[in-house]
């Protein structure tokens, strides 16, 4: 199995002397940087810019493989920074569908109704907070966690000469 180069790739993670040994060519900065006649190419413009969900042609286009990829991902100092550019991507992607969703709103007359009810509605918004119902277990687990504080609360005052009454 081949070693794939994960710190070594970029700049901020590799030592000054050790960047040609490693042939980095990557920053994870915004834009490009330049350092005297060497340009290490912003990884994340790239990622942003190829806008592939699927992470597969990005893969491919800038590592020469998706199983580079992987263990570029798995790399805990690089993953923070993978993270945030598919948090940001997804932004972006998003953006333009709300955008074209609001054009549709005001230009397509059948598409209009829709697209306004989509926007009113703020169905657009992430609804991670609401749920249903919780399950029996769920319900179950919460009463013993209820019943353990009780009897903890109950010993302690005994222990310390408090009586309780019912």
């Amino acid at each position: 199995m081949a070693a794939y180069q994960t710190k070594g790739l970029f700049y901020e993670t590799t030592l000054p002397d050790e960047r040609p040994d490693f042939g980095t060519k990557w920053t994870l900065k915004e834009k490009d940087l330049v350092i005297g006649d060497k340009t290490y190419t912003s990884m994340k413009r790239v990622y942003l810019e190829m806008e592939d969900v699927t992470e597969y042609d990005f893969a491919i286009a800038t590592l020469g493989s998706y199983k580079h990829w992987e263990r570029l991902v798995e790399s805990p100092i690089i993953n923070k920074h993978i993270t945030q550019w598919r948090k940001e991507l997804n932004l972006k992607l998003k953006a333009r569908a709300m955008k074209s969703i609001i054009r549709s709103a005001t230009e397509d007359e059948k598409l209009s109704f829709q697209a306004m009810k989509y926007l009113a509605d703020n169905e657009y918004l992430d609804k991670k907070g609401k749920r249903g119902r919780p399950s029996k277990e769920e319900v179950k687990a919460e009463l013993r966690k209820e019943v353990e504080i009780s009897k903890t609360f109950r010993d302690d005052a005994e222990r310390i000469g408090l009586k309780l009454v019912n």
